[in-house]
């Protein structure tokens, strides 16, 4: 998975390179990020209740995004990320699943300077997945994330950013037929690259 993303980004990069706007964030551009390369992220409420409390990763749980700006300094788009998750399935019995989350995002980009720009986003994401526990068949997980992120992007060049941010998001997981649904939060720190065509 991690070899399709790198060569996703070599591959953008090549076209950013002969497709470069003298604006980044004018209207008509697009814009191609790649999140969480690098991440600390801190764990709060009974959804996460037993689990470790913070954790840092690099390249842990990509995010992948691209959206449009329609007007010059907003952008709309969609967002997936590629999860890696463990439970306890049943005692003494640890699984690990992987899956994909996916939904909206929305981003306005307020200029600093010529190398610096601010920008704030709000999303929501959604995902089911199959789990197993207490030795039984799959049961259907439902998830949904929805937060804000707010971030400095600083322009590497003219069509390529280094972003640095805080995501506060409000998680929920529903095992449906089974008595489960439980909410937490997630504050994290991040960092990844972005790609303005």
């Amino acid at each position: 998975m991690k070899k399709i993303i790198l060569i996703a980004f070599a591959i953008t990069m090549a076209f950013a390179a002969t497709s470069v706007s003298a604006d980044p964030i004018t209207q008509g551009n697009v814009l191609l990020g790649f999140g969480d390369l690098l991440s600390y992220s801190s764990y709060d409420g009974d959804l996460y209740k037993g689990d470790t409390e913070s954790e840092f990763t690099i390249n842990g749980d990509t995010m992948l995004f691209a959206q449009y700006f329609v007007i010059n300094g907003l952008a709309i788009g969609g967002t997936v990320q590629y999860l890696t998750t463990s439970y306890d399935a049943a005692p003494g019995d640890t699984e690990e699943e992987t899956f994909w989350m996916a939904g909206p995002l929305v981003s306005f980009y307020i200029p600093i300077n010529q190398q610096l720009l601010f920008s704030i986003s709000g999303y929501y994401l959604m995902a089911n997945a199959e789990a197993k526990f207490n030795g039984g068949g799959d049961l259907s997980v439902d998830m949904t994330s929805y937060g804000v992120i707010a971030e400095i992007n600083y322009m590497l060049t003219s069509f390529l950013a280094i972003s640095a941010g805080i995501d506060y998001s409000f998680d929920n997981v529903e095992i449906n037929d089974y008595d489960y649904d439980e909410d937490g939060n997630t504050l994290s720190f991040n960092v990844g690259f972005k790609v303005f065509i």
